[in-house]
């Protein structure tokens, strides 16, 4: 019997450099956070970050690195190196963020997102043997497409719950923790540490840090009353973790190990 695999339907976009994608505001007008603070410092929680309303006019700022595909930045990596993948230099590369952490986007890659507005990276050749145009005859494939056990919507929502519980447990832990270096540190917010709206807004992001490193995973804010942990008005900062790290981590910390 000759079987294809079946897939979920997205929306894609094909980046090539800063500011390609449709959502990702570049030459828009934002909230300049630090001039708002310096000016009015009250409006800053040590603790929490900034709280309290935004100020009638508020000094803003022209964007000028995408709000999907931000810019490529890590310290221990040269922009003058050359992509393992595409063998142009770090500097003309993207990095978007993920349900499970992030990844490197080379030029020419397609910034894929799904039913669930989750966006992922796809390398164009895989693209191209992977999806067709709703408008093809092979095209059509729902979140009610089915592996013959479940739908792709039934696993996600299965993930949502499995990752709820968990968080919610090691929430639980923290409070009972009398010692620091005991706590996962678990806590959910609606933007990311730089104070971006996570993807953009209408999401959040949880994050725990394992005796193995820290984790993070996204999900619309529907969703934001299933993790009953503490709230942020900032995540921590993110490490730099991909979602191998993430896998990784969590199988060494189910086995008893550490960073």
């Amino acid at each position: 019997m000759t079987l294809y695999r079946k897939t979920a339907l997205i929306e894609a976009h094909q980046w090539f450099k800063n500011g390609d994608h449709p959502h990702d505001r570049v030459g828009k007008q934002e909230l300049d956070e630090v001039a708002l603070l310096s000016a009015h410092p009250e409006l800053l929680d040590e603790a929490q970050g900034m709280v309290g309303p935004v100020l009638e006019n508020a000094p803003t700022y022209e964007r000028l690195e995408g709000a999907v595909v931000r810019f490529f930045r890590r310290p221990d990596v040269s922009g003058d190196a050359k992509c393992r993948h595409c063998d142009a230099a770090m500097h003309v590369h993207g990095w978007i963020d993920t349900l499970e952490g992030g990844h490197i986007v080379c030029p020419g890659d397609w910034i894929a997102t799904g039913s669930a507005g989750e966006r992922w990276p796809i390398k164009p050749g895989i693209f191209a043997a992977t999806y067709a145009d709703t408008r093809s005859p092979a095209g059509g494939v729902d979140e009610n497409t089915s592996d013959g056990y479940h739908t792709f919507k039934e696993l996600y929502r299965y993930r949502l719950l499995y990752n709820a519980a968990l968080f919610n447990e090691w929430a639980r832990r923290d409070e009972k923790a009398t010692r620091l270096e005991d706590c996962f540190g678990v806590h959910k917010s609606t933007r990311h540490s730089d104070g971006e709206p996570a993807f953009g807004g209408g999401w959040f992001v949880v994050v725990a840090t394992l005796p193995t490193g820290q984790i993070t995973n996204h999900y619309e804010m529907a969703d934001w009353d299933l993790f009953h942990v503490p709230v942020r008005e900032r995540a921590a900062t993110w490490d730099g973790h991909t979602p191998a790290d993430v896998a990784d981590r969590l199988a060494r910390f189910i086995c008893g190990g550490a960073k």
